[in-house]
């Protein structure tokens, strides 16, 4: 599929439609997606798929200005190249992992940037190749020189963001990080996607497998989650209390309404300010 630079959330539900057919005229689809605009989530399209009993698995690069260092490294060379895989489970949330390729992602640095709050140690390095926990060196002043975000897990992770970048843009017959003009954001996507019955004595076992996983003794203090529990569990307070959203994020939001002409009055009502 050639995006053609759409929208990307429209396009990637119709490459999932498209999935869905395949699938279920032959069981497995193998897929890719170039030139799209942000796709956003991709635990999104992983839990449409699953919904629909399909396991999925999907490799992004992001084509935009470079953000990832290698593993010990002095300067980003790629984007957060995000992996997602999903597996469907009867009548639960699935099994979903989601994650980009450095240490934390870059929305999480720009949170803490309208935050005023630092990033974790081990996240960032600054324009000089200097560990930081300083957010702003990933949004530099005009003629400074921008930071770069850790790679996760040492040489694993910097390996991973390599390989989406070659999955995704390379053989994918799409462009790599460094061929798109500053500012622009582009995904192109390599996945796939195969049928699963995961119904009771299906798929070997699936739920007996995640139990024994689940009930596996933990350190003193310590909860397990399987992967994506804590995305389900905060969507799920999220419809009750609202979504939280930095001070500075959310003006900036009322504000580009404002600059298009739409009346914001409603935006006020909807805030809440503890």
């Amino acid at each position: 599929f050639d995006g053609a630079n759409g929208f990307g959330q429209a396009v990637g539900l119709q490459v999932c439609d498209a999935v869905v057919d395949q699938v279920a005229q032959r069981g497995v689809a193998i897929f890719g997606l170039r030139n799209v605009h942000h796709l956003g989530r991709l635990g999104d399209y992983a839990e449409y798929l699953a919904a629909r009993g399909i396991v999925s698995a999907t490799f992004t690069n992001v084509a935009s200005r470079p953000m990832v260092s290698p593993f010990r490294g002095s300067k980003p060379a790629l984007g957060t190249n995000p992996v997602c895989l999903g597996i469907p489970r009867p009548d639960q949330a699935p099994i979903l992992l989601d994650f980009a390729t450095s240490t934390i992602a870059i929305g999480k640095v720009r949170v803490a940037l309208e935050s005023g709050a630092d990033v974790p140690e081990g996240t960032l390095i600054d324009g000089a190749g200097h560990p930081t926990r300083d957010p702003k060196t990933m949004y530099p002043n005009p003629g400074e020189a921008q930071g770069a975000l850790v790679p996760m897990a040492e040489h694993k992770g910097a390996g991973l963001n390599l390989i989406c970048e070659l999955l995704a843009a390379v053989i994918n017959g799409a462009t790599m990080d460094v061929q798109y003009d500053p500012g622009m954001i582009m995904n192109n996507m390599v996945g796939m996607a195969f049928a699963a019955d995961v119904t009771a004595g299906g798929f070997g076992s699936l739920e007996a497998a995640i139990r024994n996983y689940a009930e596996t003794p933990m350190q003193e203090g310590a909860t397990l989650n399987l992967p994506g529990d804590v995305e389900y569990t905060n969507r799920q307070a999220m419809r009750v209390d609202g979504l939280p959203l930095p001070s500075a994020t959310w003006e900036t939001i009322v504000q580009l309404a404002a600059d298009k002409g739409l009346d914001v009055a409603d935006m006020r009502r909807a805030e809440h300010r503890p």
